[in-house]
């Protein structure tokens, strides 16, 4: 992992509060007004930072911000595929719990990522 990045979060569950491991992390996603950790096993967690924040604190060769919702792990990405609008769809392991679509103006930088040129 890059110098100065985040190698665990903690995240509270019920009363006790758990470390997890960033390589453990499959994808950050936002929704409702929520950013939520998504583990490879499955299991997600909400966490108090914001995508936006996130972005500076995460290894850029495993992370990348494929969406206004979504930062992913390179290790998630099971395939791509063209879709409308010169944008990619993406599909995860574990699957995402909504549809990610990479923009048009960010298409270049995810291939040049996924490709390991970043």
């Amino acid at each position: 992992m890059a110098a100065n990045k985040k190698n665990r979060f903690l995240v509270q569950v019920g009363d006790t509060f758990r470390y997890v491991e960033t390589p453990d992390v499959a994808f950050f996603y936002s929704e409702d007004k929520l950013t939520y950790l998504h583990l490879f096993s499955g299991k997600r967690y909400i966490i108090s930072y914001s995508l936006d924040q996130l972005e500076g604190m995460l290894d850029r060769d495993v992370f990348f911000r494929v969406s206004r919702s979504c930062i992913s792990n390179i290790r998630s990405i099971r395939k791509s595929s063209r879709y409308f609008g010169s944008r990619l769809k993406l599909y995860f392991e574990p699957e995402c719990p909504h549809e990610v679509l990479v923009s048009r103006s960010r298409v270049a930088d995810f291939l040049k990522w996924v490709d390991g040129v970043v």
